[in-house]
């Protein structure tokens, strides 16, 4: 039913992640579901909006939707963007991609 859905390339994206090219992973990562839930969960876009106004090189929602984070260029900037969300969600974590899994802050 939606006609204009962007599919994302999963190999670019890939490629990008490997390479830390967040304009890239913007450009090439995605989720179909999130495109779809638009007009019925708000908060979705509204979160995403908020990470990429604190600067979030790349902001996404997770697999269905448990979830939405944001990456960013450094350390400083996420820490940033931390402090200002944590005020407005109840749930907000800090995490730092590493190469065996994620360490929560």
């Amino acid at each position: 039913a939606l006609p204009l859905v962007r599919h994302p390339h999963t190999d670019a994206a890939e490629a990008a992640l490997l390479a830390a090219d967040l304009p890239a992973l913007g450009a090439n990562a995605g989720n179909v579901l999130q495109q779809v839930l638009k007009g019925t969960r708000p908060q979705i876009a509204e979160a995403v909006v908020a990470l990429e106004a604190c600067g979030a090189g790349f902001a996404t929602m997770t697999g269905s939707g448990s979830a939405v984070f944001g990456a960013f260029e450094s350390d400083a900037d996420a820490q940033t963007a931390y402090r200002l969300l944590r005020k407005r969600w109840r749930r907000c974590w800090l995490t730092r991609t590493c190469d065996r899994g994620v360490t929560v802050i």
